[in-house]
């Protein structure tokens, strides 16, 4: 019955004291970014660009059919074509996908594994029924089935406007395998930003948080703000973060 309990324990400390030259970079990112509303769309490319880094690989704009009607058909190549021009204008390859699938999700995570996605950049609007378990219908089975990260955005204006990367590591963070993973994507973008990065946690979770990002490029100002429960985040998170 201890077994498992004393290997996961032993496995977790072990990840917490890796030394900061062990960290792996993921230096080519694979980023696949769905759309789906033109509203936003150009945004969450905006993230997409903010994430890669400096991969040489393409990102992966894509459209999921799930209806024949021409006008939905016609939206969604605008999109793409939104997309091209967009990532043209950076300078950064991108390739178009289409599927076909009458489950958003599924074509999702299809489009993922046949272009070898690293990541998965998912817009959300902030809404949620009584059904919903997280997100909603297509989010919560991409948090279930996904091999690949899930970055879930909503972004309620244009990236540039945002100052500030909050970092929210709960208990048990660091120890996680792909812990250094977000951190890192986390660092990028607040590199793309010009902005400072603040840090939330409970004890010590927050300096071994801390001492991972500060030996993860690229550079920025680091911050720390420890919590005394981690039940006070939702407070905490009120206080720092406003729409303005």
């Amino acid at each position: 019955i201890l077994g498992p309990w004393v290997s996961e324990r032993a496995g977790l400390e072990v990840s917490r004291n890796r030394e900061p030259g062990e960290v792996e970079l993921l230096a080519e990112e694979r980023l696949l970014v769905p759309l789906a509303n033109p509203a936003t769309s150009e945004r969450l490319v905006d993230l997409a660009l903010a994430m890669r880094g400096n991969s040489l690989q393409p990102v992966f704009p894509l459209n999921v059919i799930h209806s024949s009607d021409p006008a939905r058909i016609r939206e969604g190549e605008e999109m793409l074509g939104s997309a091209l021009a967009h990532t043209a204008a950076a300078d950064v390859p991108a390739t178009p996908l289409t599927r076909v699938d009458l489950q958003i999700h599924s074509g999702i995570l299809r489009a993922a594994v046949e272009s070898r996605a690293t990541a998965i950049v998912a817009g959300w609007n902030g809404h949620r029924s009584s059904g919903q378990r997280v997100f909603g219908s297509v989010l919560d089975p991409l948090l279930r089935e996904a091999t690949q990260a899930l970055i879930v955005a909503r972004l309620v204006r244009p990236l540039a406007s945002f100052h500030r990367v909050v970092v929210a590591a709960p208990p048990g963070f660091a120890g996680h395998p792909e812990a250094d993973a977000a951190l890192l994507l986390a660092k990028r973008l607040a590199g793309s930003l010009g902005s400072d990065i603040l840090i939330l946690g409970v004890g010590d979770e927050a300096d071994v948080v801390r001492s991972r990002l500060v030996h993860l490029p690229p550079r920025t100002g680091i911050h720390l703000r420890r919590l005394a429960t981690w039940v006070d985040l939702y407070q905490i998170l009120r206080h720092e973060i406003s729409e303005s």
